[in-house]
């Protein structure tokens, strides 16, 4: 019996085996599946973990603007002194929405510590009760703190902080927020160019692999030895 006898084509074809037909996998296939799927698993792993991450850090980072800026509006001279005027909406409002604006946040709420709005970007809701009901760790507490919540504008994640008055007594709050649909929509767009990242692996991916398996294939002359199924031991 020749080599070539023992050896047999690449082809996937069928055999008789134990008084049956069974479909034999060419080696080729075999190694090109194999690596195909591990190249599939594992960049769906790392993708699922960067993406992961990435959501924290969006979240933790919309957090920490959010808080930064309550904490810098609750400090500002013009803020204490309007709260000595009759109306203090009169200059904190303008101020309010400045700031919002050039930040991007969803809204900048100032109110006393009562919880009524002296700032809001919907002037009609001025004089009103903020809610959400996450004020109190800064009004009884003098607190400084993120938190999630739903107000009139939707849910959204906050930045808590108090404003003290010379004595070092709470006299009202500020609230600085951001809509979680916008930060999931950040996080969506990180998402998007993540997939486009992992679709390019996979395709360099499944070109290695072919050309891996033909290199093989063109090594043992594309012939596959057949030697097992034709010994019963």
């Amino acid at each position: 019996m020749t080599i070539r006898n023992k050896l047999e084509s690449t082809r996937t074809v069928p055999v008789l085996y134990g008084g049956r037909f069974m479909l034999r996998v060419s080696l080729q296939t075999k190694i090109l599946g194999l690596v195909l799927s591990l190249i599939f698993l594992i960049t769906l792993l790392l993708s699922g973990i960067y993406m992961y991450l990435a959501a924290e850090q969006v979240e933790r980072q919309t957090g920490q603007l959010a808080l930064q800026v309550s904490k810098t509006v609750s400090l500002m001279p013009a803020i204490h002194q309007a709260f000595l005027l009759d109306d203090p909406s009169k200059v904190i409002q303008p101020l309010a929405e400045k700031i919002r604006k050039e930040v991007g946040a969803e809204f900048i709420v100032i109110g006393n510590k009562e919880g009524i709005r002296y700032s809001h970007p919907i002037a009609s809701r001025i004089g009103k009760k903020m809610v959400g009901g996450d004020n109190e760790k800064a009004l009884e507490l003098g607190e400084f703190y993120t938190s999630k919540a739903v107000g009139t504008l939707g849910p959204s994640l906050r930045g808590k902080s108090p404003i003290f008055d010379s004595k070092g007594h709470v006299i009202g709050i500020v609230s600085v927020g951001f809509l979680l649909d916008d930060v999931k929509a950040k996080i969506w767009a990180k998402a998007v160019k993540v997939s486009y990242v992992a679709l390019g692996v996979l395709l360099i991916g499944i070109l290695g692999s072919i050309m891996l398996a033909r290199n093989i294939r063109r090594d043992t002359f594309g012939l596959e030895c057949n030697c097992f199924e034709n010994n019963p031991y």
